[in-house]
């Protein structure tokens, strides 16, 4: 179950034949599928992976002061 601060989001992980990865985050699953069966019709794409997550809202804001806090560590 979904907290007040989380969405709900879906990944779209696309391998190329050359081993490289690409991502792109949808928040519509429709719409991920959709381009996944998009990206699938071109010769260079081995796989594509459509996977949901759920974002925290509240742990981006922690990590984001985590970031700030050794930044500034980093100048001094």
């Amino acid at each position: 179950m979904r907290g007040k601060f989380q969405k709900e989001y879906f990944r779209l992980t696309v391998t190329y034949s050359d081993g490289e990865t690409s991502g792109r985050v949808f928040t519509n699953r429709d719409q991920a599928e959709k381009y996944a069966a998009r990206q699938k019709k071109s010769p260079v794409v081995k796989k594509t992976k459509v996977e949901p997550f759920i974002k925290d809202r509240q742990e981006w804001r922690k990590s984001r002061i985590n970031r700030q806090d050794k930044s500034t560590e980093l100048k001094k």
